[in-house]
Formats: C-alpha cells, sequence, structure tokens
C-alpha cells in the first residue's frame, strides 16, 4: 500500500488521504467481486459438474 511519504508530488495531505482511501476501497470492491465470482464458478461447476 503506497503511503503520502512514498507519492513523488506534492499535494495537499486531504487529497492523497481521499486518493489512497479510494484506492484501498477499489481493491476491497475488486477482492469481493472475484471472491464472487470464483464461489459462483464452484456452484457451477458442482452443479453441472
Amino acid at each position: 500500500m503506497l503511503d503520502r511519504d512514498f507519492l513523488c508530488f506534492e499535494k495537499e495531505p486531504e487529497f492523497v488521504d481521499i486518493a489512497l482511501k479510494r484506492k484501498a476501497e477499489l481493491e476491497a470492491n475488486f477482492i469481493k467481486f472475484r471472491d464472487k465470482f470464483s464461489d459462483i464458478k464452484m456452484l457451477e461447476s458442482l452443479k453441472f459438474g
């Protein structure tokens, strides 16, 4: 996870915090989607397997 010290450009701290929070939310949503998709694929393989 990137933090404010790693970022190479100078921005307002609030902007950076919001951007990092949004990035974390997107990553969490992707993981949830991936888990649901793998559950659906597993269910279909059991159903039609």
